[in-house]
């Protein structure tokens, strides 16, 4: 059994060796988590040239040998069902068992090899999926996309312009955040108030364009001039490496407060609270927070995680006073053995709409959209 790293290692290379990659999170569908699960992986219609040569049809579907982490091989299906406008991987094992429940979340990448097979693999732990994403410069709202899928011409005139004007020193993260607000707004229109979850998943998306644009423009002269040692290089690399790590989550928060602020709402970003701790958000104030005359049941507490498999522990304890925790996402699906545990710590989530129906069917209730609780924050503010 390879280990965690190599694992990832493996992956990462086949993409950039391959001749096209794309990568989603596996639903709970997928795993076999709902009842409704059919057979195989769903793969996104837009992925489709990875798999066929050709337009999709009646009938479309073809065969082809697949290496799952590097060890195990399958003679598996590529078929496209009409009737259901689908198109999934089917017979990767008896009963489609390289794929179980408890992997709901987890990062599903497939790549087509230059010999005309391909390679998957499963990235099932945060750490994992964030080295491989962080070293792609992958974003999570691109989940279901080709990885060298192209971007709108608008948008990358747009990004050229604001990068181009670049010199020096890797922007702050939050001025890179306003300026991808102010590009989508202008690329793509405003519906932060009609549409939050839209753009919110719009936001994050063209801040990840952006980001990949500026690295090229301030990195790539040193990286093909070359370094003067070793130590240069690793310098460089672990420079990129960790600001790729650290720009997800700040992002998110970023767009989540610029979110707040055009519906009005009132809140404290990292505010304060006990033992030093600074949750994301507190509504309607820090202060509101530490006046004991204030009903413990008016005030609201939102974290904000771009993937929450494992970390969404971390926020349990970040506000004494405030019982349930509420946890914005982009993750696209975790387990049900992962949701009743959050249910137990009276975590509850906040996710994009759109990646809802992602999440295990016994538990799509409990789950607001970013509109939802945009709206749930407002009437308690206003019943205050």
């Amino acid at each position: 059994m390879k280990s965690n790293k190599l694992i990832v290692s493996l992956a990462i290379a086949d993409v950039l060796s391959g001749d096209g990659s794309f990568f989603k999170f596996l639903s709970a569908n997928d795993s076999g988590e709902t009842e409704s699960h059919q057979s195989g992986i769903l793969v996104p219609l837009a992925s489709a040239p990875l798999l066929f040569d050709k337009p999709l049809a009646e009938k479309t579907d073809k065969w082809a040998d697949i290496v799952w982490q590097d060890s195990l091989s399958t003679h598996s299906r590529f078929v496209f069902y009409e009737s259901k406008n689908e198109l999934r991987i089917t017979n990767i094992g008896k009963k489609d068992s390289l794929v179980k429940p408890d992997m709901t979340g987890a990062l599903f990448v497939l790549t087509k090899k230059k010999d005309g097979s391909y390679s998957a693999f499963f990235l099932n732990t945060e750490r994992d999926i964030d080295d491989f994403m962080a070293a792609l410069g992958l974003s999570t709202v691109q989940s279901g996309s080709l990885i060298s899928a192209p971007s709108e011409a608008n948008l990358e005139l747009e990004i050229q312009k604001y990068v181009s004007a670049i010199n020096g020193d890797f922007p702050k993260s939050e001025d890179v955040s306003a300026k991808a607000e102010e590009v989508a707004k202008a690329v793509f229109g405003d519906k932060s108030i009609d549409d939050p979850d839209w753009q919110l998943i719009t936001f994050v998306d063209v801040e990840y364009r952006i980001f990949k644009a500026i690295e090229s423009k301030l990195y790539l002269p040193k990286v093909t001039g070359g370094f003067a040692d070793m130590n240069d290089f690793l310098a460089l690399s672990n420079s990129i490496m960790n600001r790729r790590k650290s720009r997800a989550g700040k992002s998110l928060e970023h767009h989540l407060a610029s979110l707040f602020i055009e519906n009005g709402l009132r809140f404290t970003a990292q505010p304060t609270t006990e033992d030093h701790n600074t949750p994301d958000f507190i509504f309607p104030s820090e202060l509101a927070y530490h006046d004991a005359s204030f009903p413990s049941d008016k005030l609201i507490f939102l974290g904000a995680k771009t993937t929450c498999k494992d970390r969404w522990r971390q926020i349990t304890k970040e506000a004494d006073r405030i019982e349930t925790k509420y946890l914005c996402t982009l993750q696209q699906g975790i387990s049900e053995k992962q949701m009743e545990q959050m249910s137990g710590c009276k975590v509850k989530l906040v996710v994009p709409k759109q990646y809802i129906s992602a999440y295990p069917n016994s538990y799509r209730s409990q789950i607001l959209s970013v509109k939802n609780f945009i709206g749930f924050a407002k009437t308690a503010d206003l019943a205050k």
